[in-house]
């Protein structure tokens, strides 16, 4: 009995034992993931902190660099101040027809991803692509929109809540119009297509303000903004005609005299229209020495700050003045077309770096209330005579990153590159971002044993455009490899050693049977395969472009290369060194 009840007390101890154990790492788990919500709590606090601080110290060293310059700078905005701004501000995607006008069908699907993207609305350079009529004519692309096309774009985005702004070329950049015969009287210089002169009344009546007529006719009366351009006037005061204006002397003079009599002629006609211009000679031209002589201009134009470069490359003190001068101020970022004359693919990386830069001197800007906008510019090709470069469906990736960048300026490069690839639906691993295209990544692919195919299937992407961005992909990275093996050869069968018969006999061997014909091959199943897809979404000419400047350009060099390299056959034996002696003894024996 004793035995049973010592053994049912010892039962009753162990259970409560068991009971008090369990309880005991209860708690002590219970105290441990405490432990670790506060560390990460605490880590979020501390990085937050940091990222103040951080943010503090830039501001504070900005405006120490400000106050080594001397310059008078306003305090920096506050947080809601900011947070207003780019709220408020347009976040216009600029579609330049110059260099390769989109189809009809391809604008009714790009248009609504813009918007998913982040844009606000479009600003159309029209250049030749627009229906002009009776005495400019002749000036019009063979392909031009028509009216009605025109009307279901500018119905589009009307659908879509996006505002239009049109823009046109009225000084600089004429090409389009003096390259014609019939205007050719109309150029500043002679020789050059470039500029128009505001010295004959002809460049006025007969071209420019019948411009502005049919721009104005065709376009919604409800239109707010019209772009006139008169951005990089390289010649001033050439034509012969400027002489008898002895009144315009400098550059500063014969820009306000031309830009004035547009200003003036738009307002005859929509008075409250608002004209912006680049600003880039107003910059150049008239700020030395405190100038303020320009206070009347100003307040017949909006100027629009442009540069493109990762780090922007406009001093300080411009902003300044460009804050006492102007009401409204906009600026002009880059997703295409401003890093190479001849390029297939944008440097994304590049183009969000320089949002980033503007997101800095937008947070930096005296009177933020000013900034009303920013163009995300997208250039065709560097003027009307050189070669098209980065089309839209290549320009998509980075057009979204760059829109995302501005949407999402107080997060992290990772969010950015997430909500991007969500919006291109990317699934590619390469790079971190998942769509960039960065040297690692193409270095990855320069094998020269991938097909075609393989090529054009690097990203699995679902935007308008995607399977054209998959074939220019395809085609730079088969570029990148080309030239990188071309280069290798070039320097071990150099000139000098073909010339001596002193060379690498196996890699001529391979240059010849193996290399080249291999990039070759590929090259050409590019050029079959490329128009197809093009012709869904642009213009025949287009294909035939860019194939020529991008692709037969290359089947080219490989002709020529390997005609050169065909002539030097493998000698039996190979000369002693030093060549150069062999050289002035074959030159000696041919003498005799």
């Amino acid at each position: 009995m004793y035995t049973i009840r010592r053994r049912q007390k010892m039962r009753f101890w162990l259970t409560i034992g068991l009971i008090l154990l369990f309880v005991f790492f209860f708690l002590l788990i219970s105290q441990t993931k405490s432990i670790e919500d506060s560390d990460r709590d605490y880590n979020r606090r501390r990085d937050s902190y940091r990222k103040k601080v951080k943010e503090k110290n830039l501001l504070e060293d900005q405006f120490r660099q400000n106050e080594d310059k001397n310059e008078e700078i306003k305090d920096v905005p506050s947080r809601s101040e900011l947070a207003r701004t780019m709220k408020s501000m347009h976040k216009l995607v600029h579609l330049d027809l110059k260099g390769s006008p989109p189809k009809l069908n391809y604008l009714k699907e790009l248009i609504p991803f813009m918007k998913k993207s982040g844009a606000t609305g479009v600003i159309i350079e029209y250049e030749d692509f627009f229906p002009y009529k009776d005495d400019l004519e002749s000036i019009t692309n063979q392909n031009h929109y028509t009216n009605q096309e025109l009307k279901q774009i500018f119905d589009l985005l009307k659908q879509n809540q996006m505002s239009l702004i049109p823009l046109i070329q009225t000084y600089g950049h004429m090409e389009f119009v003096l390259k014609i015969k019939e205007f050719s009287h109309l150029r500043e210089s002679s020789e050059h297509y470039q500029v128009i002169t505001p010295c004959l009344n002809e460049s006025y009546g007969k071209v420019l303000f019948k411009m502005i007529d049919q721009i104005l006719e065709s376009h919604p009366e409800e239109l707010e903004y019209i772009h006139i351009g008169c951005d990089e006037v390289f010649l001033i005061n050439q034509n012969p005609a400027c002489k008898k204006m002895p009144h315009l002397q400098s550059t500063k003079d014969f820009f306000i005299y031309h830009v004035t009599n547009l200003v003036n002629y738009i307002k005859t006609k929509r008075p409250n229209l608002v004209v912006m211009i680049w600003e880039d000679m107003i910059r150049k031209n008239m700020l030395n020495n405190n100038d303020y002589s320009i206070k009347t201009f100003a307040k017949k134009v909006v100027p629009v700050v442009w540069n493109y470069k990762a780090q922007v490359e406009i001093d300080s003190s411009v902003f300044k003045i460009y804050d006492d001068l102007f009401s409204e101020i906009w600026f002009a970022s880059a997703f295409k077309g401003a890093t190479r004359h001849l390029e297939i693919i944008p440097n994304a990386e590049l183009h969000r770096l320089n949002h980033l830069s503007w997101l800095n001197i937008i947070r930096n800007f005296p009177s933020t209330h000013k900034i009303k906008g920013m163009i995300l510019t997208g250039w065709s090709r560097y003027d009307h005579m050189q070669a098209v470069c980065e089309i839209l469906p290549a320009s998509i990736p980075s057009m979204t990153l760059c829109l995302q960048t501005l949407l999402n300026y107080q997060e992290e490069a990772d969010l950015v590159y997430e909500e991007t690839k969500k919006i291109i639906n990317c699934d590619y691993s390469g790079h971190g971002a998942g769509f960039i295209l960065d040297p690692t990544s193409v270095n990855n692919y320069t094998k020269p044993q991938l097909t075609v195919q393989e090529l054009i299937s690097l990203y699995k992407c679902d935007f308008p455009g995607a399977h054209l961005h998959n074939w220019l992909l395809g085609l730079r990275m088969l570029i990148h490899g080309f030239e990188t093996k071309h280069a290798i050869y070039s320097e071990i069968l150099n000139s000098y050693n073909l010339k001596n018969n002193f060379f690498n006999t196996i890699k001529l061997k391979e240059a010849i049977e193996f290399l080249y014909p291999m990039y070759k091959a590929k090259f050409s199943e590019f050029l079959t395969q490329g128009e197809k897809e093009f012709d869904k979404l642009f213009y025949t000419d287009l294909y035939e472009e860019l194939s020529a400047v991008y692709v037969q350009r290359y089947i080219n060099i490989i002709d020529e290369r390997v005609v050169q390299l065909n002539k030097t056959k493998i000698p039996e034996s190979a000369p002693i060194r030093p060549l150069n002696k062999i050289n002035k003894l074959d030159v000696a024996q041919s003498i005799l």
